[in-house]
């Protein structure tokens, strides 16, 4: 329960532009950050560094969607 809830926290610090795993990881009450990935990626799928890809890249389409409605 509590790794999930960890988990969760972590994924809001994402969507928050926090970009730095060893950060991420700390910020969630995890002293070691390669369990913290395995972690993550046992209830996501995937790594924290690809869920902050995957969220960059989605932030990055919805501003240049904006920049060109503006033109």
């Amino acid at each position: 329960y509590m790794n999930q809830r960890r988990v969760d926290l972590a994924l809001s610090l994402i969507q928050q532009n926090y970009t730095s795993v060893n950060e991420i990881s700390q910020m969630v009450g995890f002293s070691d950050a390669s369990y913290f990935t395995k972690v993550f990626k046992k209830f996501n799928r995937i790594s924290p560094s690809e869920e902050i890809r995957k969220i960059k890249s989605k932030k990055q389409r919805i501003k240049e969607k904006k920049d060109n409605k503006i033109i």
